[in-house]
Formats: structure tokens, sequence, C-alpha cells
């Protein structure tokens, strides 16, 4: 009942807190999470369609933009009433994905990463704040780097796998800010903590944006790194 445009803005206001226990339930994860993610999916790509400026040539095709306009709104007011709640749904995410199986861990960081697409930006940037000092803390940055233990190193990889998500939808500063901590850690002494970082740098080096400083830094540090 919530699985297209048309029926999200009337169904998941009811349904969204028992959404949210679902992901909690190893039964259910895989299901829900992958519904979540495909309904963020199809209502962007749907939003994102035009009408023809041009008037339609007979009645049929009138019709079909006039349909084309309906689906569109329909899509728009599904992504607003999915901004609403993502209040709900993205620290149940999170919070599932801290002690998801293996088997589960890819199509959640799928989910999330759609659905940060469409949070609002104060919630995404209060999640991602909070990750990026987590990292800071587990390695120690601005203090002694050597010496973490297995909690911190794991800690501060698992929190980089996060970073990752938010990528797509970063503004130029906080875009930033992952660069420099990426170049930090990609030196640091602890392999677990380098191998974070790396796979943040992969990210960042096909992750479609259109900050030309951060693509120059890229594309220079990619130079430093050759044999």
């Amino acid at each position: 009942c919530c699985a297209t445009p048309r029926t999200v803005a009337p169904a998941l206001s009811k349904l969204v807190r028992t959404l949210c226990q679902a992901l909690s339930a190893e039964d259910y994860t895989v299901s829900v999470a992958t519904a979540l993610r495909d309904l963020v999916v199809t209502c962007t790509k749907a939003a994102k369609r035009s009408v023809p400026g041009a008037a339609a040539a007979t009645e049929e095709a009138k019709k079909r933009l006039e349909q084309r306009a309906e689906d569109i709104s329909e899509a728009q007011s599904a992504l607003a009433v999915m901004r609403s709640y993502s209040k709900n749904i993205l620290p149940s995410l999170f919070n599932v994905l801290q002690k998801a199986s293996a088997n589960n861990t890819s199509i959640l960081l799928d989910a999330t990463e759609k659905f940060l697409t469409v949070a609002p930006a104060d919630l995404r940037n209060g999640h991602f704040q909070y990750i990026m000092q987590q990292i800071a803390t587990n390695t120690n940055q601005g203090g002694q780097q050597s010496g973490l233990t297995k909690q911190q190193a794991e800690g501060a990889s698992w929190m980089m796998k996060l970073v990752v998500l938010f990528l797509p939808s970063l503004d130029e500063e906080s875009m930033q800010t992952v660069v420099n901590m990426a170049f930090v850690l990609m030196a640091h002494p602890d392999r677990r903590v380098v191998k974070g970082a790396w796979r943040v740098m992969r990210a960042l080096c096909t992750t479609k944006h259109n900050f030309s400083k951060i693509n120059q830094q890229l594309r220079d540090k990619i130079v430093t790194l050759r044999p």
C-alpha cells in the first residue's frame, strides 16, 4: 500500500512506526530496506520528469500529458512526505546498521544513502557531523594516533563506511571536510584506519559533483600516490 508515488502520502503516516519496527526484525529487514530504497528511487525519477510545453495535437495526447503532470505532482508530494518522516526512518536505518548481519548490510547501506538524498539538510548534517566527530575521536585526531584499541580502529573504519553514504548529498564545505579527513587518515599508523580512509578516497573520486577545487585536490593527490 506504500509502493508507488500515488500511495505514499496517504499510507506512510500510518505505516512509519510499523516500518521502523520491521526494520529491526531480522526476517523483515531486507524486504523493508529494499522497499524504502526503491520508493525513493522511483519517486525521485518520476519527479524529475518534465511535461512538454507544446500543446497536444489530439485528445489522447492531451490525456497523456495530463497524466504525466499528475504523476510528477504525486511523486513530488511523495518525496515531501518521505522528507518529513526521514526524522523517524533515518535513525532507524542507522540503528539497524550497527547490528546488521553481513547479509543485510549492503541493502541497508543502499537504503540509507537513498534516504539521505531526500532528508532535510539540517537532519542530514546533524548525522554527518556526529559521524565525523566519532571518526576524529576514534582515530585520536589532534592527539596520539598510535596504539588504537581494536574497538577504536574498527569503529573508525565503520564510520568511514557511513561517511561514503553522505557524499552524493553534501555541499562543498562538507565535502571538503571529508577530503581533508581522508588525506590525513591515509597516513595513519593503524592499517585498519588507513583501509577506511582509502574507501572514502575511492568514493570521493567516483562521486559526481561540480566542485572544481575538490576535483583538482583529488587529482593532485592521486599524482602523489603513484609509484
